[in-house]
């Protein structure tokens, strides 16, 4: 199995990075197939299998908790390959969707967060949020702490969910935890 590099490629700085380094959190293993198909989708085959080989060709069960390390190693290699981590952010929802289409059923926009919240907090030993997202009606305020992916995968993610509602949105963060601040903050808007 080959070694991580030295500084992570979305590494913002010396703290980001030491974090990124001694990062101990856990995920479900549907979330890294998540990952890596989303990868496959975006980045193709060999991306995939390039950064399978490097992990060691692990075997993920999808209720089987994971190494979110593994996730570390997908995005920096993904990101080095020239994926756009927005992108991928993007398709993530979606597929979680496809995985459990009941979730969405008769859902309203102001559910779609409760549905994200739900999901990182299901999935992910790292899943809290503080403070919970403000929800208006053009706009929204989500926030995450110590996630070890990075910030624009973020953005990516709350555009794709919103897309699944039918509903466009632009999203941007305008608050960062490595930055200083007490938690990353996005904030989404959208006219329909």
């Amino acid at each position: 199995m080959e070694m991580l590099p030295k500084r992570i490629v979305y590494a913002k700085n010396d703290a980001h990075q030491k974090f990124l380094d001694t990062f101990n959190g856990q995920l479900k293993g549907r979330t890294n197939l998540s990952f890596l198909v989303v990868i496959e989708f975006v980045g193709g085959e060999q991306l995939r299998k390039k950064i399978e080989a490097m992990l060691g060709n692990p075997t993920y069960l999808p209720d089987e908790w994971c190494s979110a390390r593994d996730a570390i190693v997908m995005f920096d290699q993904a990101l080095r390959a020239g994926v756009a981590a927005e992108r991928l952010g993007h398709r993530v929802m979606p597929t979680y969707k496809n995985n459990f289409p009941a979730i969405f059923e008769g859902k309203t926009i102001r559910d779609a967060f409760e549905i994200l919240e739900r999901a990182y907090a299901s999935n992910t030993t790292y899943g809290g949020v503080s403070p919970v997202a403000v929800v208006e009606p053009k706009r929204a305020l989500v926030y995450r702490k110590g996630s070890p992916l990075p910030c624009d995968y973020f953005v990516g993610v709350i555009n794709g969910l919103l897309k699944l509602f039918s509903i466009d949105s632009t999203t941007r963060e305008i608050a960062c935890q490595w930055n200083g601040a007490p938690a990353c903050c996005y904030e989404t808007t959208w006219a329909n």
